[in-house]
């Protein structure tokens, strides 16, 4: 959610509008959009399907195919961020934050147990998988923190 200084909070926090994210209209398109039931993409695959538009904060059908989506990455030091970010990378057509922590029909607590039930810690590769995406996208500074941080 984003705001300027001079807004009233509780102004913007009782207004629906505002609270809109692309994350959690992805959620509803899931829930709603004929297409999207359908299709069942991940939050990285979504993109190529779906367009946003910031001004209605809403996703519509893409007209044209060629587009690339992409997650912010996350360091696995930073616990339940990183575990909805892996979730969003795996599950398909999730439409709630609560569907991300339901493994086997049941409601778990947090990311993490969601990710290490549905498996996604067995290989334990995520020190390889947040290497890999420090090459590919951040500067030799950065690259060199993330590794002494690991």
């Amino acid at each position: 959610m984003s705001f300027t200084e001079d807004q009233d909070l509780h102004e913007l926090l009782s207004n629906p509008f505002a609270k809109r994210t692309m994350l959690t209209e992805f959620f509803r398109t899931n829930s709603t959009h004929d297409l999207a039931k359908s299709l069942k993409c991940t939050y990285k695959e979504f993109p190529e399907h779906f367009f946003w538009y910031p001004g209605s904060k809403a996703w519509s059908p893409r007209k044209q195919k060629d587009t690339i989506g992409r997650l912010v990455t996350v360091n696995p030091i930073e616990g339940e961020r990183y575990c909805l970010r892996l979730l969003l990378l795996n599950v398909r057509g999730p439409t709630s934050f609560n569907d991300l922590k339901t493994v086997n029909g049941v409601l778990v607590d947090t990311f993490k147990e969601a990710a290490v039930l549905r498996g996604y810690f067995q290989s334990d590769n995520s020190q390889e998988q947040c290497l890999q995406e420090a090459a590919v996208y951040h500067m030799p500074y950065t690259f060199k923190t993330s590794i002494c941080h690991s």
